[in-house]
């Protein structure tokens, strides 16, 4: 397995872009309920300019789905194994 890898062999989860994910922004189990549970989207992995400690798979940001930006923002393909 390469160094720096996921369990799974994946490599590159942070730094690179914000990754869109598909799952809505809800507070974790325990949490309080935050207004934007179901309507905001979640990103995860930081960016190029982030801050070192957004620099985690699971730091998460909520964002509306409908915003546009390119410097920072991206998605990865993914399949399932043969």
């Amino acid at each position: 397995m390469p160094l720096l890898a996921s369990q799974e062999g994946v490599l590159n989860l942070i730094g690179n872009v914000w990754e869109w994910t598909n799952d809505y922004y809800a507070p974790y189990e325990g949490g309080t309920l935050a207004r934007s549970t179901g309507l905001y989207r979640v990103l995860r992995g930081g960016s190029w300019n982030s801050d070192p400690n957004h620099l985690t798979t699971t730091y998460r940001l909520a964002y509306d789905p409908e915003f546009r930006f390119s410097a920072n923002g991206g998605f990865r393909c993914v399949r399932s194994a043969p």
